[in-house]
């Protein structure tokens, strides 16, 4: 996950989040886990806070520094009554302010600071995809089923803001809004794992990347005019700029 000063936060066994520099690939914090497997991840409070989604269907956040945690948030036992995620991937994207959910073919909005639940909603005329997700800092992407597939972008109580069509031959694996919410990005599936950068809230599509081989499973973005990253099935890794 790339942030606005180029940190990232990966898993690594067992259960704990190893957070590095991008520039320099230095590690400069360690946050212990809890004996869940960390999932979703994100920078929020100016990359002073990571926050991150675990398998038990609960939200952590720890503060960067210290590795203390601050903020543990159980999802909605209504989803996940057994109190354990859906095998990967999962259907929960988190953000700087926001973590939102899908499940039954609705979408559920929380803020994780404020431990409040948003948003909730679900399309009447389409099918919502599980995945992909993405939150951003006001709003919510997700991509419907149909021909062709359409992203839709959502503010964080469900107000339509945009829908961008996808050119795909099938839906996308990846969904990525930029901080700032003026970038979506999206990556393809196998039989077109191309990388696609839209500009918001036109939704006008202002780029296709097709330098993947093989399916992209995912994306980032950092605020226009920064960053893309996109990482495919083959282990491949491309940024751009």
């Amino acid at each position: 996950m790339v942030s606005q000063t180029h940190c990232y936060a990966t898993e690594c066994p067992p259960q704990h989040l190893r957070v590095f520099d991008a520039a320099s690939g230095a590690e400069f914090a360690f946050v212990r886990g809890h004996g869940y497997i960390v999932g979703q991840v994100a920078f929020a409070d100016g990359d002073r806070q990571i926050v991150a989604v675990c398998s038990d269907a609960t939200v952590r956040i720890w503060n960067r520094m210290t590795g203390e945690q601050t903020l543990r948030l159980e999802l909605d036992q209504e989803l996940w009554p057994d109190g354990e995620l859906p095998i990967a991937p999962w259907p929960v994207s988190v953000g700087e302010r926001a973590l939102v959910a899908c499940a039954n073919g609705r979408l559920l909005v929380w803020d994780h600071q404020t431990r409040q639940q948003i948003g909730r909603w679900e399309d009447a005329d389409a099918a919502v995809l599980t995945t992909p997700l993405s939150v951003g800092r006001d709003c919510v992407a997700y991509a419907t089923t149909g021909d062709p597939v359409r992203i839709r972008i959502r503010s964080l109580t469900g107000q339509p803001i945009v829908e961008c069509h996808y050119p795909g031959t099938d839906p996308p694996l990846s969904l990525a809004l930029s901080s700032d919410g003026h970038r979506l990005v999206a990556g393809g599936g196998a039989m077109d794992p191309a990388v696609r950068v839209w500009e918001l809230p036109a939704g006008t599509l202002i780029a296709e990347l097709d330098f993947h081989a093989f399916e992209v499973f995912a994306v980032a973005a950092q605020p226009s005019p920064g960053l893309i990253v996109s990482g495919g099935f083959d282990g491949t890794i491309f940024i751009w700029d």
